[in-house]
């Protein structure tokens, strides 16, 4: 079955949700409104979010992350801003707020991360009692041959369970043992978190260790496992899981390669998506969404060795090898469900040969039908 349709839209968007009066609500890049009356085919700008009202929470937004219905009815968005380097490191924020009013009037920002920290919360979800989870990496600046982004990662969550007025953290940080390397640990970032069909909040963490590393908490997100690896064979990129409305399954949609195809340049090249009926224990229904050209057409790959490190080539980091004929970046993905459709946003970015320098870089947002994930 061909996808409903797919539509090019800003850098950065976020969404959709659906209005009281039926039109589609998101938001780009620099937190400007969208609006869409054909079912997401067509957007238009609906002017920026109000500015804050309170200054000492001014600065540059340069990512927001989520936008969620709230179980109250509210619009809930959180987002990062960047503030001045006075001490001449960056400090990045995140604020939430919520609009009562489906979006034409918004309360004033909640801080939601400490002052001073290097925190990254990403997606936003709220659980059957009404506890909102916000995930969070933090990054820590080291001197490091071995990895190429010179940072220590862990993570954490914080959570609300006032509709985001106030914020706790949770009381563990996540993180991943080698298995053959004893005592050292993996960084795990970019979290995203799903609350499972028997009640736990499970969460997912990119590594560079060929796998996607996991962590389960039974009390809401303040008490977390320890972080292992589970099946899924996965570059360094970002990953979302989801739960499909209907039948409380779990969906995961990220980047599927092997280590050959990492180290050939095709890291970021095949967005795959799966399904698992049992609360994350195992996975099924595997599907390529798409993929670049040059790449071997298969839906699963079988995990064949145990994880291990691997550097990935491509342009993030910027080095090589390039694929010879060009390749694309497909990346990024966020699934959001309206009723029985999934709108499935992510990154496009085309190379023409072995450059370093995208010929095309943009976001498309993708309609499926649900019963696709299955095979249907």
């Amino acid at each position: 079955m061909e996808p409903l349709f797919e539509v090019e839209v800003p850098k950065g968007f976020v969404g959709p949700i659906q209005l009281g009066d039926g039109r589609l609500l998101g938001l780009d890049g620099k937190l400007n409104l969208l609006h869409s009356a054909d079912d997401g085919r067509t957007w238009e700008p609906s002017g920026p979010l109000p500015d804050p009202t309170n200054a000492e929470l001014a600065g540059e937004v340069f990512q927001p992350m989520s936008v969620i219905r709230m179980a109250s009815g509210a619009i809930a968005v959180n987002y990062w801003q960047l503030l001045p380097e006075p001490l001449g490191m960056p400090e990045v924020r995140t604020l939430f707020r919520k609009s009562e009013d489906e979006g034409l009037t918004w309360a004033d920002p909640v801080q939601v991360t400490w002052p001073g920290t290097p925190s990254y919360p990403t997606y936003m979800i709220q659980t059957a009692a009404g506890r909102l989870i916000l995930p969070n990496e933090y990054a820590y600046k080291q001197d490091s041959r071995r990895f190429p982004h010179n940072s220590m990662k862990l993570c954490t969550a914080f959570y609300s369970d006032d509709d985001g007025a106030s914020w706790s953290e949770s009381a563990d940080s996540i993180f991943v043992c080698e298995q053959d390397r004893g005592a050292n640990a993996s960084f795990v970032e970019a979290p995203c978190v799903v609350e499972t069909a028997d009640g736990r909040l499970l969460m997912f963490m990119r590594t560079e260790m060929q796998r996607i590393a996991q962590s389960y908490s039974s009390d809401g997100g303040v008490h977390w496992e320890q972080g292992v690896f589970n099946e899924l064979l996965s570059s360094r990129a970002e990953i979302w899981i989801d739960r499909f409305p209907d039948t409380g399954d779990l969906l995961c949609v990220w980047n599927q390669v092997s280590a050959e195809e990492t180290l050939s340049g095709f890291y970021r090249s095949r967005l795959s998506a799966a399904v698992s009926t049992d609360c994350g224990a195992s996975w099924q229904y595997f599907r390529t969404i798409v993929q670049t050209e040059g790449m071997a057409e298969v839906d699963r790959i079988p995990v064949s060795q145990p994880p291990s490190f691997v550097i990935a080539s491509g342009v993030s980091p910027d080095k090589g090898p390039y694929p010879a004929t060009g390749h694309r970046t497909i990346r990024h993905p966020r699934v959001r469900f309206v009723d029985d459709v999934a709108y499935l946003r992510y990154d496009d970015r085309r190379y023409d040969g072995p450059a370093t320098k995208a010929s095309y870089y943009g976001a498309k947002l993708r309609a499926l039908p649900i019963s696709w994930f299955y095979g249907n």
